[in-house]
């Protein structure tokens, strides 16, 4: 199943990158596909090889303590079809909603005031679909201030980790003369130790949505991704991406018998010549 690449400008997406790996991912939660070929996104090795087409995750399980049209399970999630939306949920009154100023993609960079304009523009290369001696000094400076205004309005409040420094379990950053969280003063935003972090939050509140994707109601909850990676000489973590989900039940029922799958399509060169094998 191939999906429709992007036309136009680029909305919604983002990616980590390092000398092992490319990946993507979307504000809708759908990660390791990539917008512009509409193919696989989950590229390894400095060759860029495509290994995995699409992951996401996808959960089920039934919903006790509220009417219900059956007794059948409500499932959701993300596969080859996204049955999520962007943005975390907030409650008003007995009804649950969407805030706006939750929904997007959001990553720092532990480095972020040191990167050079050449990081910038491998970077911009990837996310504009051009040629690094297209990249123009507006483009550079867009995305250090892109950069900059994540760092300063890291989303904590919609489940964004943060280096808890002083280990309190609050997020109580020391504040620069600018308005920035300082790396050796106090918690500042992404994992511990980590280059990139990227994080974003979605909902399966969308009924239409999610019976298109699994053919039941909405389960209503609310799934907090973030992935992240290292770049230094240690082969095994710069080799990785870590992905981290947070799903949180905000509606009145209680969920009984839930599973969770990771969900997966990963190739080994061209997907139509695939083999399944084991070692063991």
């Amino acid at each position: 199943m191939k999906s429709a690449p992007v036309k136009g400008a680029l909305i919604g997406y983002d990616f980590l990158h390092n000398d092992y790996w490319l990946f993507w991912a979307n504000y809708e939660g759908q990660t390791a596909h990539d917008p512009y070929t509409g193919s696989s996104g989950g590229y390894f090795t400095p060759a860029r090889l495509p290994v995995i087409y699409t992951e996401g995750l996808l959960w089920g399980g039934f919903l006790r303590g509220i009417p219900a049209e059956s007794d059948t399970p409500r499932v959701g999630g993300i596969s080859y079809r996204i049955g999520t939306d962007p943005g975390g949920i907030i409650r008003i009154d007995d009804h649950l909603e969407v805030n706006g100023l939750s929904k997007g993609i959001f990553k720092v960079h532990k480095n972020w005031q040191n990167l050079s304009n050449q990081y910038f523009k491998r970077e911009l290369s990837i996310s504009l679909h051009k040629q690094e001696d297209e990249i123009t000094d507006y483009d550079v400076n867009s995305i250090r201030k892109r950069y900059a205004k994540n760092w300063k309005e890291w989303p904590v409040q919609w489940g964004a980790p943060f280096n808890d420094v002083n280990d309190n379990g609050i997020y109580d950053p020391v504040i620069d003369e600018q308005g920035y969280p300082q790396i050796d003063q106090g918690d500042y935003p992404g994992i511990a130790g980590a280059d990139e972090t990227l994080f974003m939050v979605v909902n399966d509140l969308n009924e239409a949505r999610v019976k298109a994707h699994t053919g039941t109601l909405p389960v209503g909850v609310e799934l907090q991704i973030t992935l992240w990676n290292y770049q230094n000489t240690f082969w095994p973590l710069s080799s990785a991406v870590f992905k981290r989900y947070v799903l949180i039940n905000k509606s009145n029922a209680t969920i009984d018998s839930m599973y969770f799958q990771l969900f997966a399509d990963p190739d080994v060169g061209d997907y139509s010549d695939d083999l399944v094998g084991c070692d063991s």
